[in-house]
C-alpha cells in the first residue's frame, strides 16, 4: 500500500527498478538536486507513491525506469503503470505536470528501453509537459548508462533552473556527502553454540526471505525451492575453448516444493538461480579484518527489524552469498569511497574516478578490466569503510536466469540447465569468470550434493497446442529451451498423441561438429524416433567459409516459405542478442520476398503479424563486449567499435543505431576486399568473411554475386534497418539524416557511376529527402534516395546536400549530434566544394555561416569548433567569404593561441587545417604552432603526409625558411634527415 503523503515535494523522483540500478540512479539524481538547492526533493518507487490521487497535483516529476524480461515493467511500478493505462484518464489529466523520463536498458535486446519509451509516450498522451527529451541509458555503452545520464542531467538542471527561481550566486557543491548507516551489527563470536544462543536476541528471519521471489513466480506461495545438484557434466570437448555444462538439480527433496509446484512448470520456463562468490571472499575478510566464522546479527540502524539480509549469519556467508562483491562498481561507489580515504593521493584518484572528467580513467581502470568491488577496495589500502557502510555501498547479490532444458514429463522432479562457463581475458590479460557460471563449475556432486536456492518463472515462449508445427532456431546454448520442447513432445507422442502432434523443425548452429555440438546423440535419436521432423545443423568453422543457421534457412527457402504461409506454425528463436535474432528475421522476411515474389512492404506485414500473434518469439540474452565469444568480433570491427563509442557519447542512438553503423561498416569492408574481376566464388568468400550472411538472400537468390551486388546489399541494409519492426514507429529526423549522410560519405570515386549527362537537371532528390525527414510516417523516400545515389554522380549528391541544408539548419540541432553533422558535411563538401557552393542559395549559405558562428561560440562547443575549422578549410570558404568570416578567424586565433601555449594539442589530425586557417593572419602564431608540434613529440617522423600538407597549404616559399627549418633544427641530425627526405624544398622554388 502506498504511504500517505500530506505534502507533495516540488521535485518528485519516481523509479521502477528490478535489480536496483534505476533506484541507484534516482537516488543519485535526488542527491544532485539537493546540491542545487532543491531542498524539497523526494525519491520513491512508483508503487510507493499514490499515483492515482496525487500525480496530477505534482509540479515536476522525474521518472527513472528500467526494462526487464521481454520488455516488461519492473515489479515496483506495475500497479502504477496499469493505472496509467486506464482509458478513463483524459488527455488533460496531467496538464499541469512537468516531466522528464530516463530509461535504463540494453541495446542488444529487441525491446530496448521499451518501458521508458511507453511511459514517456503515455504521460504525454495524458497531457504532461516534457521539460527535456527522454534519455535512454544503455548497458552496452562503453561507460554504461552514465554515458548518457551525465549529459542528460546537465540538460535537466538547465531546464529546472528555468522553471524555478533559485538564489542568486547559488553555489553548487557536488562533492560526496557523509553516509548515514542503515544497519547496525552485533558480533557474537564464532559459529556452533553461539548461533543457537543469539537466535532469541535478534529479529528471527528465515533465510529464504532473502531470496523471496516476485509475484510473477510460479508457485510463489510455496516459497523458494532448495534444489540439490545431482549432475555437473561438461558436454563440449575437453580441447575446446568453450566449457558448456549440463547440470541436473533434484527439486522434490524439499518439503516445500511439493509435486503441485514442480509439475506446474513447463517447456519454455526459466529457472532463476542465486550464485555464491567463489573468489574474493578472503580478500573481503582481510579488508574488514574479521574472522569469517564470526556470527553477527543485523538490525536496522534504529534497532528495528530489517529484512534485507538473513540474520543471524556469519561474516563469510555475508560476503559469499549476500553481497555482490564480484560485480563491477558503479561510479557512485568511488565517490563514496573518497570520503574514507586517508591518503591524499588515493583520495584525489577516487574523486577523479567519480567525476565526469574522469570517465576515460574510469573506463580504463574499472569498466574495461571488469574490476570488482573486492579488487577496488584492495587497490586503495588507505580507505577504511565500516562494515555497516559496506553493506550499503555493495549491492545485494542478484539472481541469474537460465532456460530450463528439460521437460518435467520426461524427467520428473529434475530441472536440467545448459550453462556456458564465462571465461575470458581482459585487454590487460586479466582472467575473468562469470559469477554464476564459475559457481556452477566449482560444484562437484560426487563430493557434495550442494543445495542451491531456485525459483521458476514463466519464459517468453509459451508452447502452442500440440497440433501446431514448430520451427525452432537455437544456436549454441540457445538449444536449451528447444530441448525441453522436443522432450515434452516426445513423451506426449509415446502416450499416444501421434495424430495431433505437428511437425518439429530444428536449426542448430555451433562452431565445430566434434567439439561443441550439444546433445548430439540425443537430437539424432529424436530424428530416428520421429520426434524431430528435420534437424539442420550449421557448423561455422568446419569449412573455409562460415555457415550459420541463417545460411541453412536460406538454403531451405521453399520449405520455410511453406511453413510461413501455409501452416499455422510457430517460430521460436533463442540465443545471443548481439546479432543472430536480427539476421534470422531478415532471412525469413527475404525468403517471403524471393519465393513469394512480394514487395518488401508485404513481407514486412506478414512478419509483423507473426510477431503480433506470438507466432514469432525471440528469447535472447545480452553479451558484454569483452565476453569470450565477442573477442573475435572485436578483431574484425575495431573501427566500428570506435565509431560506436563516438556516436553513443553524442547520444545518437535514440534507437539502436549500433545496428546501422555495424552493418554499414561490415558492408564497406566487404566492398573493400572485393575486386571488380572477382568471380562469384571469390565474392561469396569475401562476403561471408566480412558481411553478415543474413544479407545474402536480400539479393535475387539465383543472381550472380558481384561487387555491384555488395553495393546493392548495403543499400538494402540501410533500408531494412530503418524499417525494422523493433524500432520506434517514427524515426527521428536525426536518425534519417545520419542514415542518408552515411550513404553520402560512403560513395566511391565518381568513375564508378554514370556520367552526369545521364542525370536530369531537375532530379527531385531534395523533395524526396524533405518528405523522408519531415513526413509524418516512414516513407519509401529513403529507399528512393539510396537507389538514385547508387546510379548517380556528383551532381545528385550535391542536390541532396542542398536540400538537407535548407531543411535542417544547424540551429535546430541544439540537442542533436552537431559534431557528427559537421564532420559528415565537411567530408561531403570536400569532394564537391565548388558544386555544393553553387547549389546552395546565397540566403541559405549565409544562414548556414551564421549557424556555424553561433555553434562555434557556444560554451560547450570545443569539439564543434575543431570541426568548423576542418570544414571551412576543406571547402576553401575563407577566401570566398573573407568579410563574413573575419570574426570567426579572430576567435580561432585566440583559441589556438591558448591551445599552443597552455597544453598539448590532442587532436593532431586537425593541425594542418588550423594552420592553414591561421597562416594568412599571423605568421608568429604559425611559427610557434609548428615549433610546438615538432619539439613536443606530437609529430612523428613517419607522418610525412602531415608535413607535406603544412608545406603545401601553409608555409609557401618563405615559410620553409622562416618556420619549418628553424623548427627542424631543434631535432637531432637523424630526424632532420628523415624530415628533409620528404622533399619539402620543392615548395620553396
Amino acid at each position: 500500500m502506498a504511504p500517505l503523503m500530506h505534502v507533495i515535494p516540488r521535485l518528485l523522483i519516481l523509479y521502477g527498478s528490478e535489480t536496483g540500478n534505476a533506484q541507484d540512479v534516482a537516488e543519485f539524481i535526488q542527491q544532485r538536486a539537493l546540491n542545487r538547492h532543491f531542498v524539497d526533493t523526494q525519491s520513491l518507487a512508483m508503487d510507493e507513491f499514490p499515483v492515482a490521487d496525487m500525480l496530477p497535483q505534482c509540479s515536476t516529476v522525474v521518472f527513472v525506469v528500467s526494462t526487464t524480461g521481454d520488455g516488461e515493467a519492473p515489479e515496483n511500478m506495475r500497479m502504477s503503470w496499469r493505472f496509467l493505462l486506464r482509458k478513463t484518464l483524459g488527455s488533460q489529466w496531467l496538464a499541469n505536470v512537468h516531466i522528464a523520463v530516463f530509461g535504463l536498458g540494453d541495446s542488444s535486446y529487441a525491446k530496448y528501453n521499451a518501458v521508458a519509451r511507453r511511459l514517456q509516450a503515455r504521460l504525454v498522451q495524458l497531457g504532461a509537459i516534457e521539460i527535456i527529451e527522454r534519455g535512454l541509458g544503455d548497458d552496452q555503452h562503453v561507460y554504461g548508462y552514465f554515458g548518457v545520464l551525465t549529459p542528460w542531467l546537465e540538460r535537466l538542471w538547465t531546464a529546472l533552473l528555468r522553471l524555478y527561481r533559485m538564489p542568486e550566486n547559488m553555489v553548487v557543491d557536488d562533492s560526496p556527502k557523509p553516509m548515514q548507516p542503515h544497519y547496525s551489527i552485533i558480533e557474537h563470536g564464532r559459529e556452533c553454540s553461539e548461533m543457537q544462543e543469539i537466535a532469541c536476541l535478534t529479529p528471527k528471519m528465515d533465510q529464504s526471505n532473502f531470496y523471496d521471489p516476485p509475484r510473477t513466480t510460479i508457485g510463489r506461495e510455496k516459497g523458494i525451492i532448495w534444489a540439490s545438484l545431482m549432475v555437473n557434466e561438461r558436454i563440449t570437448a575437453e580441447n575446446w575453448e568453450q566449457d558448456v555444462r549440463h547440470l541436473e538439480f533434484q527439486v522434490t527433496d524439499d518439503l516445500r516444493s511439493n509435486d503441485e509446484a514442480i509439475s506446474s512448470f513447463r517447456a519454455g520456463d526459466v529457472a532463476v538461480m542465486y550464485p555464491e562468490n567463489v573468489i574474493g571472499v578472503d580478500d573481503m575478510l582481510q579488508y574488514v579484518k574479521m574472522d569469517g566464522d564470526t556470527v553477527i546479527s543485523i538490525n536496522a540502524a534504529d534497532g528495528s527489524k530489517q529484512f534485507d539480509f538473513p540474520s543471524p549469519t556469519t561474516i563469510r556467508d555475508l560476503f559469499t552469498k549476500y553481497l555482490a562483491i564480484l560485480e563491477t562498481p558503479r561510479r557512485s561507489f568511488f565517490e563514496k569511497l573518497s570520503l574514507y580515504a586517508v591518503n591524499e593521493e588515493e583520495k584525489e584518484k577516487l574523486e577523479e574516478l567519480a567525476s565526469a572528467e574522469g570517465v576515460d580513467l574510469l573506463y580504463d581502470y574499472c569498466i574495461r578490466e571488469k574490476k570488482t568491488y573486492a579488487e577496488v577496495l584492495i587497490d586503495f589500502p588507505s580507505v577504511n569503510v565500516p562494515l555497516t557502510i559496506l553493506m550499503q555501498l555493495i549491492p545485494r547479490q542478484q539472481p541469474r536466469s537460465y532456460s530450463i532444458s528439460s521437460s518435467s514429463l520426461l524427467h520428473p522432479g529434475r530441472v536440467h540447465l545448459t550453462v556456458a562457463i564465462v571465461d575470458f581475458l581482459t585487454p590487460y590479460k586479466r582472467r575473468r569468470l562469470g559469477i554464476c557460471s564459475s559457481f556452477f563449475k566449482s560444484l562437484d556432486p560426487s563430493i557434495e550434493k550442494k543445495r542451491v536456492p531456485m525459483w521458476i518463472k514463466r519464459g517468453v515462449f509459451t508452447p502452442p497446442s500440440l497440433k501446431h508445427d514448430l520451427l525452432l532456431i537455437g544456436p549454441g546454448t540457445g538449444l536449451a529451451s528447444m530441448r525441453a520442447v522436443i522432450q515434452e513432445r516426445h513423451v506426449l507422442r509415446k502416450e499416444g498423441h501421434d495424430d495431433c502432434i505437428g511437425a518439429t523443425y530444428l536449426y542448430f548452429g555451433c562452431r565445430h561438429e566434434n567439439k561443441d555440438f550439444l546433445y548430439r546423440d540425443e537430437l539424432r535419436g529424436f530424428v530416428l524416433t520421429g520426434d524431430l521432423t528435420e534437424l539442420h545443423t550449421a557448423f561455422s568453422r568446419d569449412q573455409d567459409h562460415k555457415i550459420y543457421v541463417q545460411t541453412r534457412l536460406a538454403e531451405q527457402k521453399e520449405t520455410i516459405f511453406d511453413f510461413l504461409m501455409k501452416s499455422n506454425g510457430c517460430i521460436y528463436i533463442a540465443g545471443s542478442a548481439k546479432r543472430m535474432p536480427t539476421d534470422v528475421y531478415e532471412v525469413l522476411r527475404d525468403i517471403l520476398r524471393s519465393v513469394g515474389k512480394m514487395s518488401l512492404g508485404d513481407a514486412e506485414k506478414i512478419m509483423k503479424t507473426l510477431v503480433r500473434n506470438k507466432r514469432y518469439v525471440v528469447e535472447a540474452w545480452s553479451l558484454k563486449m569483452n565476453d569470450a565469444n565477442i573477442l573475435e568480433l572485436e578483431q574484425h570491427v575495431r573501427t566500428f567499435v570506435k565509431l560506436t563509442n563516438l556516436t553513443q557519447t553524442l547520444q545518437l542512438h535514440e534507437w539502436n543505431i549500433e545496428s546501422l553503423q555495424r552493418a554499414l561498416e561490415w558492408s564497406c569492408l566487404a566492398e573493400d576486399v572485393a575486386n571488380i574481376n572477382d568471380t562469384q566464388f571469390d565474392v561469396e568468400k569475401h562476403i561471408r568473411q566480412w558481411f553478415p550472411v543474413a544479407t545474402l538472400p536480400t539479393l535475387p537468390l539465383d543472381s550472380v554475386l558481384t561487387i555491384e551486388s555488395l553495393r546493392l546489399a548495403r543499400f538494402h541494409l540501410l533500408r531494412s534497418i530503418l524499417q525494422s519492426p523493433f524500432l520506434a514507429s517514427h524515426p527521428t529526423r536525426s536518425e534519417l539524416v545520419v542514415a542518408v549522410l552515411q550513404e553520402l560519405q560512403n560513395r566511391r570515386e565518381d568513375a564508378l557511376y554514370p556520367s552526369t549527362d545521364d542525370i536530369e537537371e531537375d532530379s527531385p532528390h531534395s523533395a524526396l529527402l524533405t518528405e523522408a525527414i519531415v513526413g509524418p510516417k516512414r516513407t519509401n523516400a529513403l529507399l528512393a534516395i539510396a537507389r538514385k545515389l547508387s546510379d548517380s554522380c556528383k551532381r545528385v549528391r550535391v542536390q541532396v546536400l542542398s536540400g538537407w541544408v535548407e531543411i535542417l539548419p544547424l540551429k535546430s540541432y541544439a540537442l542533436l549530434p552537431r559534431t557528427l553533422y559537421l564532420k559528415s558535411m565537411a567530408k561531403t563538401l570536400q569532394r564537391n566544394a565548388v558544386d555544393a557552393r553553387a547549389a546552395i542559395s546565397p540566403k541559405t549559405y549565409q544562414c548556414f555561416l551564421e549557424d556555424l558562428r553561433d555553434c562555434f561560440k557556444a560554451p560547450d562547443g570545443n569539439d564543434v569548433r575543431e570541426v568548423v575549422v576542418l570544414m571551412l578549410v576543406m571547402c576553401d570558404w575563407p577566401k570566398e567569404e573573407p568579410v563574413q568570416l573575419e570574426g570567426m578567424v579572430t576567435d580561432l586565433v585566440n583559441i589556438v593561441s591558448q591551445w599552443v601555449t597552455e597544453k598539448p594539442i590532442r587532436f593532431w589530425t586537425f593541425h594542418p587545417y588550423l594552420a592553414a586557417m591561421l597562416a594568412s593572419k599571423t605568421e608568429d602564431l604559425v611559427r610557434a604552432y609548428v615549433s610546438e608540434l615538432f619539439t613536443t613529440g606530437l609529430l612523428q617522423p613517419w607522418e610525412r603526409e602531415f608535413v607535406d600538407r603544412i608545406a603545401t597549404l601553409v608555409l609557401q616559399p618563405k615559410g620553409v625558411e622562416n618556420i619549418l627549418k628553424p623548427a627542424l633544427s631543434k631535432l637531432d641530425p637523424h630526424l632532420q634527415q628523415v624530415y628533409f627526405n620528404v622533399d619539402l624544398m620543392q615548395h620553396s622554388s
